[in-house]
């Protein structure tokens, strides 16, 4: 079964140590033999290729490794934000081999890397809903109705911590979610309230990023998915349009435009699954282009 892997929303701030790496550093091909700030810097680029360019399961595999080369060469290091970081990428590659390329037998390495993550970032507000996602999916698809209550539970709280990214991440979860839980319906209620405010540091708030080449056309969709899971077309239908009409060149440009086409007919497959049947597996994030939806180049 497929782990939701939080659609578009692979962390890219603005101020974030992503922006800020030098690609001319004569990096080693592994990333080893290097002291421990360029080290980080070359795994940084080794996580954005293999989840952006290098996404066959080889290349994943590949990169993958790499970042557990460098986090077993730093155990103890002098930036623990930095080691934290290289966790949490690992965790979020670790999500899209399962999604994208089927291996899940990396899903059991992802909740210990996001805990080691928030262990060494104790103040990051991004990275808890990632294990909130995590703990979502696992209870809904053991059907385990009382961890699935206390895991949105927590991850309702968890999205304040930073709602204009993190709304985003859990969303890609729990509107899949069967509406008996009653967490697609709180979902649109989060994004009936989401802004996307430039000061708050998230740069797809700017638009269409380096990162993310797709944002805007991809957030577009990922909204009118939503609306359209709880039946409310006509804003669904707004948000498909503009999908369609950020997206030339995309490559989901053709999923976006047959939505927007027929817009009931999309939302059909929502509407029959009535209140107790589950959409998991076919909203977009849980797809095989889940995080290449917006990531792709």
């Amino acid at each position: 079964m497929l782990i939701a892997l939080l659609a578009c929303t692979a962390p890219e701030t603005v101020d974030s140590a992503d922006s800020s790496v030098d690609s001319q550093v004569a990096w080693t091909e592994d990333c080893l033999g290097l002291d421990e700030a360029t080290a980080f810097a070359c795994v940084e680029e080794v996580f954005w290729d293999a989840l952006m360019h290098d996404v066959e399961l080889d290349q994943r595999e590949l990169a993958y490794d790499r970042i557990s080369g460098v986090i077993d060469a730093h155990p103890e290091p002098a930036d623990t934000l930095g080691l934290g970081r290289r966790h949490f990428q690992r965790g979020q590659l670790a999500m899209a081999l399962a999604i994208e390329n089927g291996a899940q037998a990396y899903i059991g390495t992802v909740i210990p890397d996001i805990d080691r993550a928030m262990e060494l970032d104790p103040d990051n507000p991004i990275i808890p809903t990632w294990k909130d996602s995590m703990l979502i999916a696992g209870a809904h698809l053991l059907g385990n109705d009382a961890e699935l209550e206390q895991a949105l539970e927590q991850a309702w709280e968890n999205v304040e911590l930073f709602p204009v990214g993190n709304v985003l991440s859990i969303s890609g979860t729990t509107i899949g979610l069967p509406l008996s839980t009653g967490a697609p319906q709180k979902t649109v209620e989060l994004l009936d309230e989401w802004e996307c405010p430039l000061d708050r540091g998230f740069a797809m708030c700017e638009g269409n990023t380096d990162r993310a080449p797709w944002s805007e056309p991809g957030l577009a969709f990922h909204f009118g998915e939503a609306y359209a899971r709880v039946g409310r077309l006509e804003t669904a239908q707004e948000y498909m349009d503009a999908s369609v009409a950020a997206g030339e060149g995309w490559p989901q440009l053709a999923t976006a435009q047959a939505a927007a086409d027929d817009i009931e007919g999309f939302a059909a497959k929502f509407e029959a699954l009535g209140e107790d049947g589950s959409g998991f597996d076919i909203v977009y994030a849980n797809s095989s282009v889940g995080c290449q939806f917006c990531h792709s180049p």
